[in-house]
């Protein structure tokens, strides 16, 4: 039977706007997201949109691929945080290498 895809998803608490419970499989953990206080991330965002329709970066400062790199990263990097329980995040990145290999 083939593996279902990954689903992750990201639900607000009542405790802080820029406090999410991330969930995967039957695992969670709480991550704190907070774009807007990163300017360069924030930047990036705004940038994004043109080039997820095949457009340049209308910065002109980076790359297609350079950009959505950057996006990705610290995104990647927001939703493994170091305080998040270590096999929550062994068990995420796993999951996320799984479904990787099977597309």
């Amino acid at each position: 039977m083939p593996e279902l895809p990954l689903q992750v998803r990201l639900e607000v608490t009542n405790h802080h706007p820029a406090h999410f419970t991330l969930t995967f499989n039957s695992s969670q953990y709480s991550v704190t997201l907070n774009p807007e206080t990163n300017v360069t991330f924030s930047d990036w965002l705004r940038r994004l949109h043109p080039v997820l329709i095949g457009q340049n970066d209308p910065a002109g400062q980076l790359a297609p691929q350079e950009l959505l790199h950057n996006v990705g990263t610290w995104l990647w990097q927001a939703l493994l945080p170091d305080n998040a329980p270590v096999l929550e995040r062994e068990a995420l990145t796993g999951a996320v290498v799984r479904s990787r290999a099977t597309c």
